[in-house]
């Protein structure tokens, strides 16, 4: 089971199923009736989402909306055999200049370490750097927009520097960086957006040489877990200018 915070109960979690055959709509929400209103999948092409019947499929991440009652916390319930081994996720690429991205997540019933699966293989090359996590507590748009939204709702890691920033950076200049940033650990049942940056090898490879501790309670993964050993030949520059648009740049050597 996975603790989903309630929001207004009209806000959407990315969720993935780490057992094999759990889908995440009928049942999902432990207790709750109705359960989950609308289950979404992300379409690449033209970067909109579009109702799903919840059905697993292995490495593929949903949106899934909070049930239309009660405040607090809820549990997520997944209900089949944990998910175990190496398989690879097919990735969609129209190849323009918004497109490529692809909502997967973390597919184990254990905690994963996104640096090491962005260096897996020939992961580098075949998608972006950065990952995308949704925080919903930093939206006040309760449609998931696709190409309509801005996107300031997203916090993002970046596997190469090793940083994660809240949401609204870099997308929303201006505004407060939410502080719940996410680290290179992710945890049980938690989606990302990645991006496909490769037109012919288009997919991402999973093992379980990528899968980590427990690293706690973390809101996209526990803090005292993130990949630190591995970013020590790194200088970390914040620049602000006069207008208030800040950025986060890592010197690597």
């Amino acid at each position: 089971r996975r603790e989903i915070k309630i929001g207004n109960n009209k806000q959407y979690n990315y969720l993935i199923s780490p057992l094999i055959g759990s889908e995440l709509k009928n049942g999902i929400y432990e207790g709750a009736t109705p359960n989950a209103p609308f289950t979404l999948y992300y379409n690449e092409s033209n970067n909109y989402f579009y109702n799903s019947t919840g059905v697993y499929i292995l490495g593929r991440g949903l949106a899934v909306k909070e049930p239309a009652t009660g405040t607090g916390t809820i549990n997520a319930i997944f209900k089949g055999v944990p998910m175990n081994g190496a398989f690879t996720f097919n990735l969609a690429n129209t190849n323009t200049s918004d497109t490529g991205y692809n909502l997967t997540g973390n597919p184990y019933p254990s905690n994963i370490n996104i640096t090491t699966l962005y260096n897996l293989g020939s992961n580098a090359t075949n998608i972006s750097q950065n990952f995308y996590f949704w925080d919903n507590t930093a939206n006040s748009i309760y449609a998931q927009g696709g190409s309509g939204y801005d996107g300031s709702a997203y916090a993002v890691f970046n596997a190469f520097s090793g940083i994660g920033n809240g949401a609204g950076f870099p997308l929303n200049p201006g505004t407060t960086v939410n502080n719940k940033k996410p680290t290179a650990v992710v945890k049980v049942g938690q989606g990302f957006m990645v991006r496909s940056i490769e037109t012919t090898n288009k997919v991402l490879s999973f093992n379980n040489s990528i899968r980590v501790g427990n690293g706690g309670n973390g809101y996209f993964g526990n803090p005292a877990k993130s990949a630190t050993a591995d970013v020590s030949n790194r200088f970390w520059l914040n620049l602000s200018a006069p207008s208030n648009i800040t950025t986060q740049i890592a010197v690597v050597y």
